[in-house]
């Protein structure tokens, strides 16, 4: 069986680590009052695995290297830009949960 879950960004640091079961699909960036992206996990996948994504804004300078674009977000005289930081899984531990705003994900029963 698959669901969709939510992954809202919270605060102001354009960034979201969370962790995801393992292969889990984004389909979906919005804007719906915050911006969040939308996943397709099969639900009895236990394995679990820390994902990464960051919101690069129209003009804003990046590096491409390790990214994977995931969609644009326009909303609010904005338009924006979600990628996929690419990590190995021990990146996670060292450094990048001290550094990252945690989500929880949200089945969308909608």
């Amino acid at each position: 069986m698959k669901r969709i879950f939510k992954y809202p960004f919270k605060g102001s640091d354009n960034k979201l680590i969370v962790k995801m079961p393992k292969d889990a699909i984004v389909h979906h960036v919005d804007n719906w009052g915050t911006i969040c992206l939308w996943a397709e996990i099969v639900a009895e996948e236990k394995k679990t695995e820390w994902r990464h994504f960051i919101i690069i804004e129209t003009g804003e300078a990046f590096t491409e290297e390790g990214k994977e674009y995931i969609g644009t977000v326009i909303g609010g005289g904005l338009v924006k830009h979600v990628y996929e930081v690419k990590h190995d899984q021990k990146w996670y531990s060292t450094n990048g949960l001290l550094l990252a705003n945690l989500s929880e994900g949200t089945e969308l029963n909608e």
